[in-house]
């Protein structure tokens, strides 16, 4: 068999190397529980391919993953601009180990300045369940409210094996929202982190490195096995590719919009909850339209003739 071999470097350099510290847990089977350590030599072309084939190699060092897993990856991927975290959950088939180092490709090749990496630690629970997870449906208890009322999302999943699961989302009104009809959006993690994207595009716009940390660190914060809620409310403030202005008049902000040199976009208030899911939740969810009336509370209350009732939950 033809085997081909490279070596990349320049002679004469002293070597330096990456510490690589990948420890596996077996929930099932506590004979395959094993650290692995590794000495990645960084290279621009071969780190990213390095990191992904030593976290698949010591996933499945002793025994691959079967029909039915999931795996649960925590630990730190380390730069000389910062630390990422990692905090990752997998279901069956979706284990990728490439998408938990993908920060890496963003990090070693960003326009900024080119990070090093300084280290690898990674934690990996495999369990031999299935929790996967697709959402059945999403109810809202209310669509017309008052500022300082609470709405009520109601997710239901069907879970791997056909049972189901509600999980509760309570929002809260702000006390001083104006009247109007705003955006709610409640599902996956997937789901939030393209509202996320569409509503407050600067948080992932960095101007130099720092800032690309903070926005790698923020796209890993949406979890596959949590739900979220996420209501947009009236713009306060504009954010520019400089600078963000919160708390701005109304005035303020309709002034900067019109200002297309200015590169501006709104800064919205938003009101977003998360709850716990204990699966790995497939995108989906729903987009709803809330209603902002400071008088909705007292319409309701006391109905009058000819008024049509409140609308029914979103299913």
């Amino acid at each position: 068999m033809d085997q081909a071999t490279g070596i990349v470097g320049q002679i004469g350099k002293p070597v330096v190397s990456v510490p690589v510290t990948i420890s596996v847990h077996s929930r099932s089977d506590a004979q395959l529980n094993q650290t692995f350590h590794y000495q990645l030599y960084p290279n621009f072309n071969a780190t990213l391919q390095s990191a992904v084939s030593a976290l698949l190699a010591a996933t499945t060092a002793h025994r691959k993953l079967g029909n039915h897993y999931t795996v649960h990856v925590v630990g730190d991927l380390n730069f000389t601009a910062g630390t990422i975290p990692v905090d990752e959950v997998f279901g069956n088939p979706r284990f990728k180990p490439d998408e938990i180092m993908l920060p890496l490709a963003v990090m070693l090749g960003n326009p900024f300045h080119r990070a090093k990496l300084t280290g690898i630690r990674l934690h990996v629970t495999i369990s031999r369940q299935d929790t996967n997870a697709q959402i059945l449906s999403v109810k809202v208890n209310r669509r017309i409210v008052a500022p300082g009322d609470s709405i009520t999302a109601t997710v239901t999943l069907l879970l791997y094996g056909g049972s189901q699961k509600t999980i509760v989302l309570p929002l809260r009104i702000p006390a001083g929202t104006p009247d109007g009809s705003y955006h709610l959006m409640v599902g996956s993690a997937d789901l939030a982190l393209t509202d996320a994207t569409r509503f407050f595009p600067e948080s992932f716009n960095p101007q130099n490195q720092h800032e690309l940390v903070n926005s790698v660190r923020k796209i890993l914060s949406f979890k596959p096995n949590r739900l979220y809620a996420s209501l947009i409310l009236n713009p306060a403030g504009v954010a520019t590719s400089a600078v963000q202005l919160p708390d701005l008049p109304p005035s303020r902000v309709a002034l900067l919009a019109l200002n297309q040199s200015s590169n501006s976009a709104p800064l919205y208030n938003n009101v977003m909850v998360s709850a716990p899911a204990e699966a790995v939740v497939g995108n989906g969810g729903a987009i709803v339209h809330i209603v902002v009336r400071r008088r909705a509370d007292s319409r309701y209350l006391s109905l009058k003739p000819g008024l049509p009732p409140e609308p029914p939950p979103v299913n």
